[in-house]
């Protein structure tokens, strides 16, 4: 149905407002009340199962919908490409998302017109089609009816032109958003300090990075506590502690909530106890789940994704002491002597091992505790020597060639 400026249910875009600012208690109030019409409340239904990243349960509800009015309609499609958007099917978002926009250009509603294209230009951005998705942004700023939607627009504006290499256009784009008093609309703030955080690393600003996500990660009102909390940490170790970094506590609630940092915290935590294969264990579960931007041997295979925090942590990690030793590698005379297998064994590791799986690859037998007494007499006639020292941090052996 064609309706130009159509009005929606001022409940419904009440009840909108509550989901997007985590007013439960007001959501829930609306949802069980007679204000909201049957598809409105069904709709609610699916943005409440996207937040719980319930994407099979939303998919199949979306699926079942249909509107002869061209305000639900858009609204359906909308929550289509949100949900293929977070599942980084983004050309299926694309397609959702510009089915969406037609049907709020029918109906004349500015909001839908501003997320839509909004929304295409993030679909554009993450397929790293950065002038594209550009256009977008500044189509969708004459459809910006708020000053909380400027935050959106410098926000996208900043992350293109970053990676379209305008270094300085881009911190341009967050000062000008750090300088607007905006802090009444803390959901949009809050994603904006997080971009900003990103941003600031990526250009080798850690210091201002840090600061952004410590004032990020008190905030009240983070919709994606678990990213925030992974990332505080490692920008924390980062800036903190000089390498070897000391070993990672146990996910913490905030993290457990998420699969996905759960998983890279576990990697990491595996990697710096030197339990080798439960990190690849944990690495083959981020590629299973995330196939468009992992792949096996620590590979990143997305372009944006591999200067992430984590990506360049894990490889700081990988890395560790790696590149002082290789040159001396090919100066080792590797004979069968058990001594000079442990220096190669920890020459070929890009990350220190652990006493029960150096005792394995020595001696190829399981280990035994009555093992470590042999293991201790090799680390020690290294250590007596001049051209290695073993060193231990977080329970793990690494070698270290002496200058």
């Amino acid at each position: 149905m064609y309706m130009k400026n159509f009005k929606p249910n001022s409940f419904y875009l009440e009840a909108i407002d509550a989901y997007l600012t985590a007013n439960t208690s007001k959501l829930q109030s609306l949802v069980d009340s007679d204000k909201l019409e049957r598809i409105e409340k069904e709709l609610i239904q699916v943005r409440i199962l996207i937040r719980d990243r319930n994407w099979n349960a939303a998919q199949e509800k979306l699926s079942r919908l249909t509107s002869g009015t061209s305000f639900y309609s858009a609204e359906i499609h909308f929550l289509k490409g949100n949900v293929f958007g977070f599942n980084a099917n983004w050309e299926l978002a694309i397609l959702e998302n510009t089915k969406s926009y037609q049907h709020y250009f029918d109906c004349g509603h500015q909001r839908g017109l501003f997320l839509t294209t909004y929304n295409l230009s993030v679909d554009y951005s993450n397929l790293g089609l950065f002038k594209i998705s550009t256009d977008y942004l500044l189509q969708a700023q004459k459809h910006a009816e708020s000053d909380k939607y400027q935050l959106q627009l410098l926000r996208g504006l900043a992350w293109n032109s970053l990676n379209m290499g305008e270094t300085q256009k881009s911190l341009k784009y967050i000062e000008q958003g750090l300088s607007l008093d905006l802090n009444n609309y803390q959901s949009e703030w809050t994603m904006f300090l997080a971009v900003s955080a990103d941003i600031y690393f990526r250009v080798g600003k850690i210091e201002e990075a840090y600061e952004t996500m410590k004032t990020l990660k008190f905030s009240k009102s983070i919709r994606d506590k678990s990213r925030i909390h992974f990332e505080f940490k490692l920008l924390e170790k980062m800036k903190q502690e000089s390498q070897p970094y000391k070993t990672l506590d146990f996910p913490s609630e905030e993290l457990s909530l998420s699969t996905e940092y759960s998983l890279k915290w576990n990697t990491l935590r595996s990697l710096l106890n030197g339990e080798k294969k439960m990190a690849d264990a944990y690495w083959a579960q981020l590629c299973h789940a995330f196939p468009l931007y992992y792949a096996p041997n620590y590979v990143c295979i997305h372009s944006v994704e591999s200067k992430s925090i984590f990506m360049i942590f894990l490889q700081q990690v990988l890395n560790f002491e790696k590149e002082s030793i290789l040159a001396d590698k090919k100066c080792v005379s590797i004979a069968s002597t058990k001594q000079q297998q442990l220096i190669q064994i920890l020459l070929d590791s890009p990350i220190g091992l652990r006493k029960e799986e150096l005792i394995e690859k020595i001696w190829n037998q399981k280990y035994e505790h009555t093992m470590d007494a042999k293991l201790y007499k090799l680390i020690q006639r290294i250590r007596d020597q001049d051209n290695f020292e073993i060193i231990t941090q977080n329970q793990c052996y690494h070698l270290r060639k002496i200058v």
